[in-house]
């Protein structure tokens, strides 16, 4: 799991040196009164987080801007801007609708557990669009659109599938798993064609789910044998990493 949390830990630090590094540029123009403090809230991005959040961020400057007072908007303001998009997939973080129970055992984490994104996702595109100031909300769309249109443009130049990743993709859950497992049992009971392909599926992802790194066993297995094939090695080393490529 170490190459995962790296990962995560370098989002966190990208966000967290991007909120900083806005925060700094627009204090000054700010406090000299040529921006106002809508068009700082904008500017910074601190009008697409929720009323609350805002007032907790801008909360040190009210006492005015000392160099203490100063660090405490900007530590807020990045802690912030990271926790709002670098999801924390534990459970006093998950969506309430992943917390319920059944016989003392939480479904949530059987069902769920892959839900926390594309929930987090939805709340995040949802906040975004309804930020309360017309040109925050302008704002966004705009990147939005823009951040994803040159990321399926850039799959698409290397050949990576991205139709799941991108837009409203994200948003679509059809459940972890245990959803699967659950349904392929339930269509093998029924019989049928259909029950043969579920018989077949269950064949192939069952070990997958009990056997401990099977997973990172098929993406290294994968990447193996294309590198027998003589792929370029940067495909090689994407697809060990879990990339999927188009066909």
């Amino acid at each position: 799991m170490l190459p995962y949390k790296g990962a995560d830990w370098q989002n966190r630090n990208v966000m967290c040196n991007t909120a900083w590094v806005a925060g700094t540029r627009e204090l000054p123009r700010f406090r000299q009164n040529k921006i106002t403090l809508q068009e700082f809230k904008n500017k910074t991005g601190i009008q697409y987080f929720d009323e609350a959040t805002r007032q907790e961020i801008l909360a040190p400057l009210w006492d005015g801007f000392t160099p203490a007072n100063i660090e405490s908007f900007l530590k807020r303001f990045a802690i912030n801007a990271a926790e709002d998009t670098q999801w924390i997939y534990r459970a006093g973080n998950a969506a309430s609708t992943l917390k319920f129970k059944v016989g003392g055992v939480r479904v949530g984490r059987l069902f769920g557990q892959f839900g926390t994104w594309p929930l987090n996702y939805i709340q995040w595109v949802q906040r975004g669009v309804s930020t309360g100031n017309l040109a925050a909300t302008e704002q966004f769309v705009a990147r939005w659109l823009l951040m994803h249109t040159a990321m399926a443009g850039a799959g698409a130049a290397v050949g990576i599938n991205t139709a799941r990743w991108l837009f409203f993709a994200p948003m679509a859950f059809t459940g972890g798993p245990a959803v699967d497992l659950t349904t392929d049992i339930l269509d093998v009971v029924g019989g049928g064609y259909k029950g043969e392909i579920a018989r077949r599926r269950l064949a192939r992802n069952l070990p997958r789910m009990l056997i401990p790194f099977s997973y990172l066993y098929g993406d290294m297995k994968d990447a193996y044998e294309m590198w027998e094939m003589g792929e370029e090695p940067w495909r090689i080393a994407m697809r060990a990493m879990g990339w999927r490529f188009e066909e």
